[in-house]
């Protein structure tokens, strides 16, 4: 599929650059995160991005171990902010910021997310 292509392609990058080994992550694992994208394109390059990071192996990791539904994008989302926040998921700052981010689906500055929320910055 595209997906898989496009995949395998950026993992190839991602392995390069962090001088993985250049089979990295496995043909295996191409496939399973190509079929959790259920062909949602943006699922797949938002779990690359999330895993082209200074610690690409926990990062994918954190994907594989989680319990996503197949093309779920906020899902996904959900999973990389709970995981890149880990004491923020424990409060309910982080459910009212997220809540307010995917209901207004808008992108908000920190300071404009604080003024709107009336958190302290």
């Amino acid at each position: 599929s595209d997906i898989q292509l496009y995949m395998q392609a950026a993992f190839s990058k991602i392995a390069k650059v962090k001088e993985l080994p250049v089979d990295w992550p496995g043909h295996d694992t191409v496939t399973r995160l190509s079929q959790q994208a259920e062909g949602v394109f943006i699922w797949a390059v938002t779990a690359l991005e999330f895993i082209d990071s200074p610690n690409p192996r926990a990062q994918l990791r954190s994907i594989l171990d989680g319990k996503l539904r197949t093309g779920n994008v906020y899902g996904l989302y959900r999973q990389i902010l709970e995981s890149s926040f880990p004491q923020a998921h424990d409060s309910g700052d982080f459910q009212v910021v997220v809540g307010a981010i995917v209901v207004l689906q808008k992108t908000f500055t920190a300071a404009e997310l604080d003024e709107l929320l009336g958190l302290e910055p």
